[in-house]
């Protein structure tokens, strides 16, 4: 059901109206530091939500670009409505991570192609702990447990709440991903069982992509697609990679990333074909 919007939301709306008065007012982020007597980085975390909003930061920003009282009042509003703190930020993670969580939180439809490793909102916690302890080997026992705990967590939006209707998944998996045993039999029996039985439900549709479909689109490596059912909010891009955490807001690289994963979906098996495919990988375990 509806409910208030959640605070990555409000944070976005923000982030937008400033990067908007921002450009009518002609002026560069540095222009608009100086003007506002606060540092360049201030300025573009707002503009990227990347942080919780500055009360003072705002209303300076809204001195500098000369907004009515009225504009400005409702920007304040946003920055103070959005500091709601959400449940991941009780958990030491990256702020690139805290970023992602928080608009993941917020999409109502995502989209997500994984070659490597199953999809985060589908993995069961032997599984997260043996896929993430090698790619984060410097972590201390007790941040790698805050990490699967907080991919476990995310995993409620697949539920809904009181406040927010079940986010749909449309995931594509490569079949390699099936086959790759991750934690051993065990782990990957239990896995894949998960698997199917969250395959069964309405809104989550998955996909394998088959060895048989060749050579595809997204070969340069997994990415997911955030939709938000605000029009005006856009939809991000979120790729993770050795070189760290990226989200993007382009269209035009937003708008290629969804032709891609089109494509992936078009060329994967069916439903009953990508279960069947699933329990074949759990036939030969």
């Amino acid at each position: 059901m509806a409910g208030s919007p959640s605070p990555p939301i409000l944070r976005r709306e923000l982030a937008l109206a400033l990067r908007h008065y921002r450009d009518a007012a002609e002026m560069t982020i540095a222009e608009a530091a100086k003007a506002a007597e606060v540092d360049k980085a201030q300025v573009s975390r707002l503009e990227t939500a990347t942080r919780l909003p500055v009360v003072n930061t705002v209303k300076a920003l809204c001195h500098a670009y000369s907004l009515d009282s009225g504009t400005t009042e409702r920007l304040v509003g946003l920055a103070r409505a959005g500091r709601r703190r959400g449940w991941w930020e009780d958990y030491k993670l990256e702020p690139e991570t805290k970023t992602f969580v928080s608009f993941e939180s917020a999409a109502s439809v995502i989209e997500d192609f994984e070659n490597s490793v199953l999809p985060g909102l589908l993995q069961i916690e032997e599984y997260a702990i043996e896929a993430i302890r090698p790619v984060r080997s410097d972590f201390s026992p007790l941040r790698l447990s805050q990490l699967v705990d907080t991919r476990l967590t995310r995993q409620g939006i697949l539920a809904g709440t009181s406040d927010k209707q079940a986010t749909v998944l449309r995931a594509v998996i490569d079949e390699a991903v099936l086959l790759r045993r991750v934690g051993g039999p065990d782990i990957m029996r239990k896995q894949l069982d998960h698997l199917l039985m969250m395959s069964e439900r309405n809104n989550v549709t998955l996909r394998v992509l088959p060895f048989e479909a060749g050579a595809h689109p997204a070969q340069d490596g997994p990415f997911t697609i955030l939709n938000f059912s605000q029009e005006w909010m856009g939809n991000l891009v979120y790729v993770e990679g050795p070189l760290g955490q990226v989200l993007v807001d382009r269209a035009g690289v937003v708008d290629g990333c969804r032709e891609n994963f089109d494509t992936l979906m078009s060329i994967s098996a069916n439903d009953q074909e990508s279960r069947k495919i699933i329990r074949s990988a759990r036939a030969g375990l």
